[in-house]
């Protein structure tokens, strides 16, 4: 039951555990840790070691996803919270931009990775009166249907590490279903009003206390602090996972045909939840572009036309996220680098504006987009932003040298993107062919 829960077998404490257990104690962890790597591997480029090639790149980012992928059917097979975090990596890891669309279909597709690890939150979820949580990782089942049946006292520590648990879970779902028009496992959406869902009625009630709290803020300004900077954030995310879920109700409501009345209400609550997000918050995410795309796609243009504000102000916020991420940089330790941790912090200790210090090879400065730890969500943002520049210049809204202008940022931030993964170097290549800069140099 120890594995179940999250807690790791010491074969050095836990005497009573087998051998077997042990061993499937270690594959655990070592899945999990093949799929780290693989999930990381796309920016190994920017470490930017001595001897590293393209070619070599590409050969790792392979190799490892791979492994992972051979292993996904032992993963299932053992239930555990690590095991869900190992499905949820490599369902965030991309397909290597090498692999043959034949290797592609031979084998399990992201997506089913994300239902297999939400149902196996599920499952553990249901077997939480007889968890013994010590907020660490996870041990063996025992066979006997005592262990699985006898209550078991719940500490605290166990129900806050099942909500956060619970609620990485819930942001899968909710994603999955904005993003892939999948059906929600966690949350019936459709069948239930939002507010009717225990876990969308406490986000709600949440973030009404947030906006009463934060009056003062808004009105008058505030110096940012990072204790305050940490709770805007917090506050902020919750929210906009329920703006995420609102959104994918009205796709959901428009591909399926429901009702009118269906439609519209799902479509007043995804309007109020932008609305709240735009007042409490800050100014809107693409995912509500998402949601516009699926209104447009339906033809529903009297839902449009009430949104048309909204979505104007979307896509100028998500230019201007996409302007910040390559106008802004991060310093990335370098493999190159021959000073330690400590020297390189105390360089930097003594560096002022007017006085900058070279750090020689040992940081490397990489534009923020580059680290962006979801990619896939700036490509699905420039395909949407793409498209409405080419429908604003057919409609004669922008003229040819803005438009031209705003895909060449936008391929800019394509570009900066791990390379390796096959979606983005697809995204870019559609994008380059597309580019107004090269049907004038064509035309010319």
């Amino acid at each position: 039951m120890k594995r179940v829960q999250g807690q790791e077998i010491n074969s050095q404490t836990d005497e009573g555990q087998s051998p077997g257990d042990i061993e499937i104690d270690r594959q655990i962890n070592h899945s999990m840790s093949r799929a780290i790597s693989a999930f990381s591997a796309r920016w190994l480029h920017l470490k930017d070691p001595p001897g590293l090639t393209d070619d070599l790149v590409m050969d790792t980012v392979e190799s490892l996803w791979r492994e992972v992928r051979r292993d996904i059917l032992r993963v299932i097979n053992r239930p555990c919270y690590r095991s869900a975090f190992t499905l949820f990596l490599f369902a965030l890891t991309p397909i290597p931009a090498r692999v043959s669309e034949e290797e592609e279909s031979d084998g399990i597709p992201a997506q089913f990775c994300v239902q297999i690890a939400l149902q196996q939150v599920l499952t553990l979820r249901a077997l939480q009166k007889s968890l013994e949580f010590n907020g660490s990782k996870v041990s063996s089942i025992s066979s006997t249907i005592s262990s699985t049946t006898s209550p078991a006292p719940v500490t605290k520590d166990f129900l806050g590490i099942e909500s956060m648990i619970y609620w990485a879970a819930m942001t899968f779902d909710t994603s999955s279903s904005l993003t892939l028009n999948t059906k929600s496992l966690l949350s019936p959406g459709l069948s239930l009003r939002l507010e009717q869902e225990s876990s969308w009625r406490l986000v709600r009630t949440c973030t009404n206390v947030f906006h009463e709290d934060t009056e003062t803020w808004r009105a008058q300004g505030i110096d940012i602090t990072e204790e305050r900077a940490n709770q805007i954030i917090a506050s902020a995310a919750s929210w906009k996972l329920f703006v995420w879920k609102s959104a994918a109700l009205v796709k959901e409501a428009l591909r399926e045909g429901r009702e009118e009345d269906t439609v519209q209400l799902a479509f007043e609550t995804a309007a109020d939840a932008i609305n709240q997000y735009s007042l409490t918050y800050h100014d809107l995410l693409k995912a509500i572009l998402i949601m516009l795309d699926a209104m447009e796609t339906a033809e529903r243009m009297d839902l449009l036309e009430k949104m048309k504000v909204v979505k104007a102000g979307a896509e100028g916020s998500l230019f201007n996220c996409l302007i910040f991420g390559l106008n802004n940089h991060f310093y990335v330790p370098s493999g190159r680098s021959n000073r330690s941790p400590e020297e390189s912090h105390n360089i930097m200790q003594y560096a002022t504006a007017e006085r900058p210090v070279s750090l020689d090879s040992s940081r490397r400065k990489v534009p923020l987009i580059a680290i962006d730890p979801y990619p896939h969500h700036v490509v699905a943002g420039v395909r949407i932003l793409w498209k409405a520049v080419e429908r604003n210049l057919e409609n004669d809204w922008i003229d040819h040298s803005v438009a031209e202008n705003m895909q060449d940022t936008m391929l800019k931030a394509l570009r900066l993107l791990p390379q390796a993964s096959k979606s983005v170097r697809t995204v870019r290549q559609q994008a380059e062919a597309s580019f107004i800069g090269n049907r004038y140099i064509f035309n010319c």
